[in-house]
């Protein structure tokens, strides 16, 4: 049997929003994991469902393997939704030319962005704000490193290839610089594996973000939305969101990055925003993002349009879509109230507050991300791998 597309990281929020997505245009779908039974395979739109070789324990397996499954099934295009996969593909792009449809940049373009320390060198040449930042590239914490007030220690990368697997890294938010020089003395001048990191300065203010989708250069659209409340509560992962009009100027700030960088796929392009309206860059992440499902949901349709692109097409690009549409990760959400009821910062006053607008969601203009009529399986595959990492 051929296959339209084989979704990557399949127990990914994200994947499921691009399986439901193709799967309703009626694309032919493989979902695939590390393990078979992932959250994509309870689908309806999930044909066959396949475990792949864990890419950040054995990265050529897992290459050989989709090479291969490749061959015996005849797939038109390859959708990645981690740092992991995509980093991965971007690296072995060669091997697959020919056989299947990446729509990912050039491996140069993709470490230019990808690459923290390089973007924001990037960004300044281009006029657009950022944090002021010292790279450390050895073990020795620069003697005449100074700063005021909190002090972020960011690594250059979220992943880095080491002895054929990725290497996770973490951002670690320090109150001085003394505690600074402590954490990168205990932690990371501690590993075997030395990674560039950049001590920045702590920038406060509200996280905003711009998604896109570029075809060779050319802006297909953009999309933004609004975080209510997060996983943890105080930053994380959304799990209630809604729609929002795009600020024209972090777009045109965005448009600049991308445009240089002839960019093609998708990208979702970060920010902080200061007291005083300064928008400072913190970074770009180069796969499909958590709360996908809303912008779909909103009329862009960044799968759909991705696969058309694969095709060869140029898809006319999007300039409106829906504003305050709402999508909630319900289960998400428990977990962010257990965490908020349970933290001794907020007040009794403040735990009822949320109480009540974890039961009043807003119901007329929400929608649940994993639970949908017209699918349900996946909100059940769901349910059942929440308990059971519960016990």
């Amino acid at each position: 049997m051929k296959f339209d597309a084989i979704i990557l990281d399949g127990n990914q929020r994200s994947a499921l929003a691009i399986t439901r997505s193709l799967g309703s245009a009626g694309a032919k779908l493989i979902t695939a994991d590390t393990c078979i039974s992932h959250l994509s395979a309870s689908s309806r739109y999930s044909q066959l469902a396949v475990a792949y070789p864990d890419p950040s324990v054995n990265n050529t397996q897992f290459i050989d393997y989709l090479l291969a499954l490749n061959e015996k099934h005849g797939i038109k295009l390859i959708i990645p939704a981690t740092d992991i996969t995509t980093n991965s593909l971007v690296m072995n792009q060669d091997k697959f030319k020919g056989k299947i449809n990446i729509v990912l940049p050039a491996l140069d373009k993709y470490d230019e962005l990808t690459d923290k320390h390089r973007l924001l060198m990037l960004a300044d040449s281009l006029g657009i704000p950022t944090p002021r930042s010292t790279l450390v590239t050895d073990k020795q914490f620069p003697p005449e490193f100074s700063q005021e007030g909190p002090v972020v220690i960011k690594p250059t990368r979220s992943k880095y290839y080491v002895n054929d697997g990725w290497l996770s890294t973490a951002v670690r938010i320090a109150r001085s610089t003394e505690q600074a020089k402590s954490i990168c003395e205990e932690s990371l001048f501690a590993t075997s594996h030395i990674h560039p990191y950049m001590l920045q300065e702590f920038i406060d203010g509200e996280g905003q973000g711009v998604f896109a989708l570029y075809n060779h250069g050319t802006p297909v659209c953009f999309f933004s939305h609004r975080r209510i409340r997060e996983k943890p509560p105080w930053g994380g992962v959304s799990v209630l969101s809604e729609s929002a009009n795009p600020n024209e100027n972090l777009i045109a700030l965005s448009k600049k990055l991308l445009d240089h960088a002839n960019w093609h796929g998708v990208a979702m392009i970060e920010y902080k925003v200061s007291s005083d309206g300064t928008p400072y860059l913190m970074e770009i992440n180069t796969r499909f993002w958590g709360s996908l499902q809303l912008a779909i949901d909103s009329g862009v349709d960044f799968p759909g349009l991705l696969w058309q692109m694969s095709k060869g097409d140029n898809p006319e690009k999007l300039e409106d879509y829906r504003t305050g549409n709402r999508l909630r990760w319900f289960l998400g959400d428990v977990d962010s109230l257990y965490i908020y009821l349970k933290d001794k910062r907020y007040s009794k006053q403040q735990k009822l507050k949320r109480l009540l607008q974890f039961f009043r969601p807003g119901f007329a203009a929400t929608r649940h991300e994993i639970f949908r009529w017209n699918d349900p399986m996946p909100a059940l595959a769901e349910l059942r791998m929440y308990l059971r990492d519960l016990s």
